[in-house]
């Protein structure tokens, strides 16, 4: 399968130093962690912190729309836990309509990602209830 478009890793990848984090929740270690490679190269391992925390307890729209791309990508490879994805689908439902244009091939390069490892591994276990 091939790899998301560098456009897709690049949008909005800005991320202020000030990031509002709550240290009970989200130790100084898994905010390192999670900035520690490009965001092409980050594990799943360091993003999982990220995926349940992300706008709730750590960070902003900037920073979501930073990290979604690649939280989508290891979820459509199923290197994320499954159970992150209906957390996800929803901070982005209600925000994805109100983002810039540029953004929107970002997300459709996504959704045509998601339908084809869907079909290249057919047949198999699909929950589609977050599709």
């Amino acid at each position: 399968m091939k790899s998301a478009p560098k456009a897709v890793h690049t949008t909005d990848s800005r991320l202020s130093a000030k990031t509002n984090v709550c240290d009970h929740c989200v130790s100084a270690e898994r905010v390192r962690a999670a900035r520690a490679a490009p965001l092409r190269m980050l594990t799943a391992a360091a993003l999982n912190p990220y995926a349940w925390n992300g706008l709730y307890t750590w960070g902003d729209v900037e920073e979501f729309k930073h990290y979604l791309p690649r939280l989508l990508e290891l979820l459509i490879l199923e290197e994320l836990d499954d159970l992150h994805a209906p957390s996800l689908m929803l901070r982005l439902g209600v925000r994805w309509q109100t983002w810039m244009q540029d953004q929107a091939g970002s997300r459709h390069w996504h959704r045509r990602r998601m339908w084809r490892q869907t079909l290249s591994s057919y047949p198999r276990d699909v929950d589609g209830a977050w599709i």
